[in-house]
């Protein structure tokens, strides 16, 4: 944990003292899908430099955000993970990117788009199912395209539909509108599934 405090008996003031740091909920994203080299994350976050990702790993494993384990061989090489505490911040993290996204506006040309980035929005870790909902079925909702106009905001963007759907899917379907509008002059690599 960074020795900068709020001064604030507050749950809010004292998350952002676990994980408010820059580049600390960009780490805590890329764990989301899963355990990963100190190599593997410094190549999902080219623009992190090594000295703050060393740090930030350290004061996240030092709040029980994640932990470090040792590969048995052949690969014996150490891992960072998240730990059960840090898995409850998943949704907060899909949230949060969700918010985000509804005013994305369009990539600059220097911006970094990483399979982690957009996996730990889709589809989550590697191997995991989603829960359930209510009564222990998996319902299938259809993709609906919202007008453009209704419910814009700042940028002309829609916003989200309100939480019905998996919190992946939609901020993966976000992103993508926000970066291939309705009509727009982006062209689509979707397959059409």
């Amino acid at each position: 944990m960074t020795s900068r405090t709020y001064g604030q008996f507050c749950g809010l003031a004292h998350a952002m003292e676990l994980i408010g740091e820059r580049w600390a909920l960009l780490v805590i994203r890329d764990l989301l899908s899963g355990p990963k080299r100190f190599t593997d994350l410094r190549n999902g976050l080219p623009r992190i430099p090594t000295n703050i990702l060393s740090a930030r790993l350290k004061e996240l494993e030092g709040s029980g955000v994640i932990q470090r384990r040792l590969l048995p061989r052949p690969q014996g090489s150490v891992v960072y993970e998240l730990t059960d505490y840090g898995r409850e911040l998943e949704d907060v993290v899909l949230r949060l990117g969700l918010w985000g996204a509804r005013t994305l506006g369009q990539p600059r040309p220097d911006d970094v788009v990483t399979t982690d980035s957009l996996r730990s929005g889709a589809a989550g870790p590697a191997g995991r199912r989603d829960r359930p909902e209510r009564g222990g079925r998996r319902r299938q909702r259809p993709a609906q395209r919202r007008p453009q106009a209704a419910g814009a905001v700042p940028g002309g963007f829609p916003r989200p539909a309100p939480a019905v759907g998996h919190l992946r899917l939609r901020l993966i379907r976000s992103t993508l509108e926000v970066r291939n509008p309705p009509g727009g002059s982006g062209a689509s690599t979707s397959s059409g599934d």
